[in-house]
């Protein structure tokens, strides 16, 4: 299964290099100049049809988001340290 991911500031405005991992899986992608990337969850990743996701971005807070697999197209707001 895909998921897009778009990650947007406070001010939503897109967040170019965030780390975007999934938990239980050893790689993850980085977001593009428009906040956005995709990931292909692997089936060992999931739990009770759920994912936890990791986002990171130096100056940012580390946010953990856990997904539920129907939801194919995300927004995810970081803040500022």
């Amino acid at each position: 299964m895909n998921i897009a991911i778009k990650v947007f500031s406070e001010g939503n405005k897109p967040i170019q290099n965030a780390n975007v991992m999934v938990e239980g899986m050893a790689d993850g992608k980085y977001t593009d100049n428009n906040g956005y990337t995709s990931l292909k969850i692997q089936k060992s990743a999931v739990h009770d049809k759920e994912v936890l996701l990791n986002i990171s971005k130096s100056g940012y807070k580390t946010s953990k988001k856990r997904i539920y697999l129907n939801n194919q197209n995300l927004t995810i707001i970081l803040r500022k340290n």
